[in-house]
């Protein structure tokens, strides 16, 4: 029985860790997936989710910083958690067609080679299943405002120029990746955070939201070929 809160006794990962992306998750189908794998699902908020909304999937979950694996265990947030760097060799490794929804959330800009982990989750993704993807927009304007205005930019600890981040991605540059790894695109949105972003969105109609997304959430299936 999974507990009834987000709430956590730890503070280590009650923000970073343990956010749920509430706008990705709202891109779950209606039809209850039997099983649903999370890479990178830090503290299991996301896949909490998942069980509210569907109590009787079962849930797995890999992620590499065993501190909040261990209270995606504690808490029960994750039936299933492995900790593991996703593409060693101690990785686990799942039955094709296992899994009907896989989560990736802001974690494909971590790896050097993100179509590989688009490979590996094809294999395990039956043929009617989904992959919830987020990815951070670079072309996000407190991005530009530094790079335009000033001539520079900084890595960050977190967020859009996080430090740990490989690759970068635009709408178009990450829909053109998924699309060129054997996905499509069955819908994209734009998650838009932050006062300044939510009134730029507004006072443009919508029309500048490609600058005022701090990313995009798309669901994708297998790219159906004749």
């Amino acid at each position: 029985m999974i507990n009834n809160s987000l709430e956590i006794t730890s503070t280590a990962f009650n923000t970073y860790y343990m956010s749920p992306r509430r706008r990705l998750m709202g891109l779950l189908p209606d039809q209850a997936p039997k099983r649903a794998l999370e890479i990178g699902c830090g503290a299991g908020a996301n896949l909490y989710l998942l069980k509210l909304k569907y109590p009787s999937v079962e849930t797995f979950g890999v992620e590499i910083r065993a501190e909040a694996a261990e209270i995606a265990r504690r808490e029960k947030f994750v039936d299933n958690i492995y900790i593991s760097d996703f593409l060693s060799e101690e990785a686990p490794v799942f039955e094709r067609n296992m899994f009907d929804v896989i989560i990736m959330s802001h974690v494909l800009e971590h790896f050097p080679k993100p179509e590989i982990v688009i490979e590996k989750a094809l294999n395990w993704l039956t043929d009617k299943g989904q992959i919830l993807i987020a990815l951070p927009n670079v072309r996000h304007i407190s991005v530009l405002v530094s790079l335009i205005f000033k001539g520079d930019f900084k890595y960050e600890d977190s967020g859009i120029l996080d430090r740990t981040h490989l690759r970068f991605y635009t709408r178009k540059s990450a829909t053109r990746f998924l699309e060129g790894n054997g996905l499509s695109v069955d819908k994209v949105e734009s998650d838009i955070v932050g006062s300044n972003s939510v009134r730029l969105s507004k006072w443009s109609a919508g029309m500048m939201d490609d600058f005022a997304s701090h990313a995009y959430n798309f669901i994708v299936t297998k790219k159906r070929f004749p």
